[in-house]
């Protein structure tokens, strides 16, 4: 019986210590993490609205959501980028999209997904001699009501055998630039 109550002790030491040791690994790494993520979401902004100088993030709009402003060298105004949300086939898409004054689409960039490898990954599919993923570049210079697949009466070719991603990319943008007031000068 003693021997169990030792065994079970030093079980509850060793877990208590892995704990403490995690939890210092995370304190130290989620900062890591984190600057990482701002730099790979400022090189998406300067990727689909290269015509910006310099980037205002805009807190607190109508729909408590977050949004950048692009600015010229004048500090005017030459686009918008919205984070939108998409429900693929096995994650949630996430992407930053360009807009202009009218809501014409100036760049895509999907930023995070974990869609089936071969399949919805496609959607980050680069093709050989191309700069920019293939199906993301088919929405620049497209306006909401024109985001549909073709199957659906747009313009926009699905991936085949990844239907659920290309559609969940397609809804996710046309219902967050849709909802999107452009802010009016004050």
């Amino acid at each position: 019986m003693k021997e169990v109550i030792n065994f079970g002790s030093r079980i509850a030491i060793f877990a208590a210590v892995s704990a403490l040791i995690l939890a210092g690994v995370f304190s130290i790494a989620n900062p890591l993490i984190e600057k990482s993520k701002q730099k790979e979401i400022q090189t998406a902004l300067t990727e689909i609205l290269p015509n910006a100088v310099s980037f205002k993030k805009i807190e607190n709009n109508e729909k408590n959501l977050s949004f950048y402003q692009g600015l010229d060298a004048h500090k005017k105004v030459v686009g918008y980028i919205l984070p939108a949300f998409g429900k693929g086939y096995s994650s949630t898409i996430e992407m930053l999209v360009a807009i202009d004054h009218k809501k014409k689409i100036l760049g895509l960039k999907i930023i995070n997904q974990q869609e089936t490898p071969g399949l919805g990954t496609r959607i980050m599919e680069v093709k050989e001699g191309a700069s920019s993923p293939w199906f993301q570049a088919q929405f620049v210079n497209k306006i909401p009501t024109a985001l549909k697949l073709k199957k659906d009466g747009g313009s926009i070719d699905a991936i085949t055998g990844a239907t659920i991603s290309s559609k969940a990319v397609v809804t996710g943008l046309a219902q967050e630039i849709n909802s999107f007031k452009i802010p009016t000068k004050k």
